[in-house]
């Protein structure tokens, strides 16, 4: 009888779980849509690899290239070179390709996953 009734209040409880579990958004999608970007970078720990690529990311969005290099050389220093430290620099030599196209000319077109 116990079984039973455990059994009935699991499986009461299983929509209301995986209702729940629908309704969660991701730091992405919050930092993806917050009207104030700042704002949900003030959650992430400072130091963590999450704190440096989303803080640079948001200093590329903002074309802060300056910031952007301090953040990577930071980043570089405690974490190694990371596939997410290579995103950010593809994505800055991409940004700033206008200002210096010598630098992206050089990275193979595969590294970049684009054809020029």
């Amino acid at each position: 009888m116990k079984n039973k009734l455990f059994l009935f209040f699991l499986f009461s409880l299983l929509p209301t779980i995986s209702s729940l579990q629908g309704n969660v958004i991701g730091y992405v999608e919050d930092f993806a849509l917050a009207p104030d970007r700042e704002a949900v970078l003030k959650d992430l720990v400072p130091g963590t690899r999450e704190y440096y690529y989303y803080h640079a990311l948001h200093a590329q969005n903002e074309g802060q290239h300056g910031e952007v290099e301090k953040l990577i050389g930071l980043w570089v220093k405690r974490y190694g070179e990371t596939s997410r430290v290579r995103e950010i620099r593809n994505r800055a030599a991409l940004l700033e390709y206008e200002k210096k196209p010598r630098e992206i000319d050089g990275l193979p077109e595969e590294k970049i996953g684009a054809s020029l």
